[in-house]
């Protein structure tokens, strides 16, 4: 009895989690960016580690490569009054965050380099 009372409130777990991410995702899409604040790893290069930032209003951007771990791209954006993403367009194609930050909070971007030119930006 004790197992089966266990395995319906586990399942009602999962149910309620995976119910919850779809709401988010309903609650707040990100449509097509109609602005975004982008730079590029022009005057870069990717044999050791760098990093830049820029600014524009509400949007702020910082972005690098990294050679910690792995040779890595990145970018984390912030902007202080509207939803927003970090996005990278590098060898491998675009890469984005599952779901948007919330005005304030950081977006995150993080993988594994690919390519001669990266393209990174916070859209919003």
């Amino acid at each position: 009895m004790k197992k089966a009372i266990l395995s319906t409130i586990l399942a009602a777990s999962f149910i309620l989690a995976a119910s919850t991410a779809v709401c988010a995702n309903a609650v707040m899409p990100m449509a097509a960016p109609e602005n975004s604040l982008s730079r590029s790893s022009d005057g870069h290069g990717f044999t050791e580690a760098w990093e830049a930032s820029a600014s524009d209003g509400d949007a702020h951007l910082t972005y690098g490569f990294n050679t910690m771990f792995v040779d890595e791209d990145y970018a984390w954006s912030v902007h202080d009054s509207t939803a927003h993403n970090a996005a990278i367009k590098n060898g491998d194609g675009w890469h984005l965050p599952t779901l948007p930050s919330l005005p304030t909070f950081t977006s995150k971007v993080e993988v594994e380099h690919s390519g001669t030119h990266v393209y990174y930006a916070c859209e919003y």
